[in-house]
């Protein structure tokens, strides 16, 4: 039984022979991308932040002073700039109606069967595993409904072509199978690619100099940082929707059945993949949202995947 998660189809959509390294030869990236860890960062702060709430600490001060203290525990996964862009992100973030809703878990495992959709009939050799971020339950209409934590530098404002990806991701379709669940959140924050600026220099020294009554006062890096995270909160918070967004798909059965039919094309390639040891390596997937890939070096003979100043055993970290 081969048992398959979300990121492994997806990994092998994008390129067979990362997901071979991957997945078969269990050797990942000991580095990766900044966008990658600020992104993982915030879903680990939300994630605390939610246990809290499910807790039955509700407010929304409660919930950001939760995440607040977690990432102050946690500041050493970050640099100093990127502290401040998530300190930044998660002071906008502001979910609607909370007391509508009820956490019925954080991190909630699953394995599904992989169904032929022409037949309706399990594949024996493959299952769907995965975790889902949250699942609530909507205490209006009693429905469970999953929460997917996302991270992005796209527009969020409209119905733009993010959003559109989003609608057609095979993902949900997986965790609404998994589930039962017509209704999938995806509680999105954008990250700043905002850097601290000569202004932000300027503005530490004015400040610092009419604070102190000292005008040959020089700020320090610190100073110049506060003030870039000063500048970050007073921008998000002046269009707070461009910088978060709480929006809800609605996945009726039309869609379950077509991501049914991807996710079924998906391991079937993945499937014939394993029995033949065939898997390409697409130059098209050399570079992406988050950088070179880390493994081009091994694909063309400049670096090895048993170099352990690269590669890790996966799931050692």
């Amino acid at each position: 039984m081969r048992r398959l998660s979300y990121s492994g189809i997806s990994t092998f959509q994008r390129c067979p022979k990362r997901y071979a390294y991957r997945y078969i030869d269990r050797r990942v990236p000991i580095q990766t991308s900044d966008a990658l860890t600020i992104g993982l960062f915030v879903h680990d702060a939300l994630e605390a932040g939610w246990q809290y709430f499910a807790a039955g600490h509700r407010a929304i001060g409660d919930l950001r002073g939760r995440m607040e203290a977690w990432c102050f525990e946690n500041a050493s996964r970050l640099d100093s700039v990127d502290a401040y862009r998530v300190a930044a992100m998660l002071s906008n973030y502001d979910p609607p109606d909370l007391d509508r809703w009820e956490v019925l878990g954080t991190e909630v495992p699953f394995e599904i069967k992989v169904r032929n959709p022409a037949t309706g009939w399990p594949m024996h050799s493959h299952r769907l595993v995965g975790f889902v971020d949250c699942l609530l339950l909507d205490r209006e209409t009693g429905e469970r409904v999953v929460r997917e934590i996302k991270t992005t530098s796209d527009d969020l404002l409209g119905f733009g072509p993010y959003w559109s990806r989003l609608a057609i991701d095979s993902q949900i379709g997986i965790y609404a199978q998994a589930f039962r669940a017509s209704r999938v959140i995806y509680d999105v924050l954008k990250k700043p690619r905002h850097r601290p600026s000569q202004a932000d220099t300027k503005a530490a020294r004015e400040r610092i100099r009419a604070a102190r009554m000292n005008d040959e006062l020089e700020p320090t890096e610190q100073d110049v940082l506060e003030q870039f995270g000063f500048r970050l909160r007073n921008m998000m918070a002046e269009n707070p929707r461009e910088w978060h967004s709480w929006r809800e798909i609605v996945f009726d059965d039309q869609l379950k059945q077509q991501a049914q039919r991807d996710v079924y094309g998906s391991v079937q390639a993945i499937a014939s993949a394993h029995r033949g040891n065939a898997f390409p390596r697409y130059s098209t997937a050399c570079r992406g949202v988050y950088g070179v890939c880390k493994y081009l070096d091994v694909c063309t003979g400049r670096a090895t995947l048993d170099d352990d100043s690269l590669f890790e055993e996966k799931g050692s970290r």
